[in-house]
């Protein structure tokens, strides 16, 4: 396909820069210009090196210095015009022009993090942009059957991506975007694993250790392992699983589209299997408002078991980082599959289960 040859050669490019960028200075650099009205300040924050400040802004331009540290992102917001940067080591140049994110350059672009973070951007904007391109001519033309292939052929496309991005930035801000990027398109062993092979002080970031703690989650509630108890007002989770049923149990919530799009799903399979071996338990998580829930269950036709206003008590313990997330629960209270979806919610209950005669 054309456009993986252009996109991942740009990026290839791009890495191969990367790798040598950060600069030798102990701080860095940032200067504004503003081609129009200059507001009197801007907001500046650094949250490593503990800066959330505001700066004068004088003759529509202003300088400030932040310290060194390219495996930090940092923001500049002036009203509602905001860039994110990485402090690594060269002067960065914010050029507010009207556009919701200002244009930032580096003074010296070859080894600049900045300018590499700021071109992986635009690769990835332009690659979701072509296949949203694709998504809607299939659409339009009624080929639906091509729809998976797309998705398949993008995450594909997407994986390698950030996964050459990667290899050649572990130790700094960009490594971090890219685990971002790729965390989707990867299974949790492979996320694992790339999270092992970054730099110390990188794996030990803020939003690496809530991924990590997230990943720990699901792989202490895998398949194969006991269900993990919890309680949400006066009702336990073993109030339902590991009951000597078989447990189909569905997280979800009122405002999502997709868990509404799942439960004709779960109702056919409550209608043809319910029985004194099989039940179905929907706990509603992330909430507005428990009115919210009762009403979407009503309207939906949600007449088995629920838990209400569960927040993220069960997504914090089964590391569920998304919603619907499906799963069936054996009557020893093992965990049989998780992520169910569609047709494959009866494909895996009809295995375990036999239909009501």
């Amino acid at each position: 396909m054309k456009i993986r040859t252009y996109m991942l050669a740009g990026i290839a490019v791009m890495a191969a820069c990367a790798c040598s960028g950060g600069g030798s200075a102990s701080t860095t650099t940032l200067t504004g210009q503003f081609d129009g009205e200059a507001p009197g300040q801007v907001q500046i924050s650094l949250p490593s090196a503990g800066i959330d400040t505001t700066v004068g802004v004088t003759n529509g331009q202003f300088t400030f210095r932040v310290p060194t540290d390219k495996a930090t992102v940092g923001l500049v917001k002036a009203g509602s015009a905001a860039a994110r940067f990485i402090p690594d080591g060269t002067q960065l140049t914010f050029r507010f022009n009207g556009n919701d994110e200002p244009k930032v350059t580096s003074n010296k672009p070859a080894t600049s993090l900045q300018v590499q973070y700021d071109a992986v951007r635009k690769a990835t904007t332009d690659l979701q942009l072509s296949y949203q391109k694709l998504f809607s001519a299939a659409r339009k033309q009624g080929k639906e059957e091509v729809l998976d292939s797309l998705s398949d052929a993008f995450s594909a496309e997407n994986r390698k991506l950030f996964l050459d991005v990667l290899e050649k930035n572990k130790d700094n801000a960009l490594g971090l975007f890219a685990i971002e990027g790729v965390r989707y398109d990867v299974s949790d062993e492979e996320l694992s694993a790339l999270i092992g092979g970054l730099s110390p002080e990188l794996a030990a970031s803020e939003s690496l250790v809530a991924l990590k703690k997230g990943l720990d989650a699901r792989q202490a509630t895998a398949v194969g392992k006991k269900f993990t108890d919890f309680t949400v007002g006066e009702q336990k989770f073993s109030d339902f699983a590991g009951k000597g049923k078989y447990l189909l149990v569905d997280f979800w919530a009122s405002w999502c589209g997709p868990c509404k799009r799942e439960v004709p799903f779960i109702k056919a399979v409550y209608d043809k299997y319910h029985q004194d071996t099989f039940d179905v338990l929907s706990i509603a998580v992330w909430e507005r408002s428990v009115q919210d829930t009762e009403r979407a269950a009503k309207e939906l036709g949600i007449t088995w078991n629920q838990i209400v206003d569960a927040k993220d008590i069960p997504t914090t313990i089964y590391g569920i980082e998304g919603i619907p997330h499906i799963m069936l629960i054996g009557p020893d209270g093992t965990i049989l599959a998780r992520d169910l979806r569609g047709e494959g919610i009866e494909a895996e209950v009809s295995k375990h289960v036999k239909p009501v005669k």
